[in-house]
């Protein structure tokens, strides 16, 4: 009789559970996809790895005294002399009995001890009471609210809720066939086809990453330099920075170079003055320099250009008689 009202039972509870599609309206049922089954499996596992790496060795455990190294005839010897050790503390005839620890305050009734609690929460709430803040001061701080900010508070949460049920009417927001279209939900296929375009991804470096050249050969074609050449080109480039820090110090200065007359050609003054000197030392030729006090704002490159004797201008050749030039005929086929 009693096995029949057990399978009665178990068949109403059977029949009373709730079907698999009301599980995953209320979230209790979770359908995950391949994809996505995987990749928690894969989180957990790198979960554990990572908790496993994190671990103490057995030497930190040993050091602390935590793990101690032992046999199992040591542990149980020393088991047995612990559980000796404490037959024998309890058998002693020294031991104080329940009065005794009762009357030292050792063991308290459970009747004081309620009393005791409760006399403890008392002070405590008093205590309490007593240096609590004021309510100016709460408010100030934003614990207590004035009238106002609560209901300023209950018509933004209101307003809330009216754009939140506007957002989600069924005429106003989008379908999952629209979410679908724009990319936003994502269906199974595409899941799968970004899956497998990442696989190839991965499958691809891979190979490219397999076939790619070792060190040595990359050494061996210039593009990796060794230590001993790159410190040789560092060495060359600090040689030629010195030799030219070295050239440039040793360089003559500005009027080392007026003074060479390298630079006379440049400075004009420095020309009228040549001039000047060479005409002083021709006497002979009966040609002399007068600088008139009109002269005086002149500027030098004039000057130069009255000292320097005038040339003589031959006239321009004449001009060939110009010959008729034959047009050339070009023929144009189909090849």
């Amino acid at each position: 009789m009693a096995t029949r009202e057990r399978a009665e039972s178990l068949q109403a509870s059977l029949e009373a559970r709730p079907d698999k599609s009301s599980l995953t309206d209320s979230g209790v049922l979770v359908e995950k996809t391949p994809v996505a089954a995987q990749l928690e499996k894969n989180l957990r596992k790198a979960t554990l790895t990572n908790s496993l790496k994190d671990r103490p060795t057995k030497e930190t455990l040993e050091a602390a005294a935590i793990l101690i190294d032992q046999t199992p005839e040591q542990h149980a010897l020393e088991k047995n002399l612990a559980k000796s050790m404490l037959s024998r503390g309890l058998n002693a005839t020294n031991r104080p009995s329940y009065e005794s620890l009762k009357e030292d305050n050792i063991i308290v009734d459970n009747g004081k001890v309620k009393e005791l609690e409760k006399a403890m929460a008392t002070d405590k709430l008093k205590v309490g009471l007593e240096n609590r803040a004021e309510a100016d001061d709460l408010k100030e701080k934003g614990v207590l609210k004035t009238a106002n900010d609560a209901n300023k508070e209950s018509l933004e949460k209101s307003m809330a809720k009216d754009k939140l049920s506007k957002e989600l009417n069924k005429d106003q927001r989008p379908s999952v066939d629209e979410l679908k279209e724009k990319g936003v939900v994502k269906d199974e296929m595409r899941v799968r086809a970004e899956s497998l375009t990442t696989e190839m991804a991965k499958t691809s470096l891979k190979n490219e990453l397999a076939g790619r050249p070792s060190v040595e050969e990359v050494k061996k074609a210039g593009v990796l330099k060794t230590t001993a050449q790159a410190n040789a080109v560092t060495l060359e480039k600090q040689m030629n920075a010195d030799m030219v820090a070295k050239k440039v110090a040793r360089r003559p200065s500005v009027q080392e170079v007026k003074d060479m007359s390298i630079g006379a050609d440049v400075d004009p003054e420095a020309k009228v003055l040549k001039e000047l000197k060479k005409s002083d030392s021709v006497s002979s030729s009966g040609s002399t320099v007068v600088v008139k006090k009109s002269d005086a704002d002149t500027p030098p490159a004039a000057l130069a250009a009255a000292a320097a004797p005038a040339k003589a201008v031959s006239p321009p050749p004449a001009k060939k008689a110009e010959t008729p030039k034959k047009k050339k005929k070009f023929f144009f086929g189909l090849f």
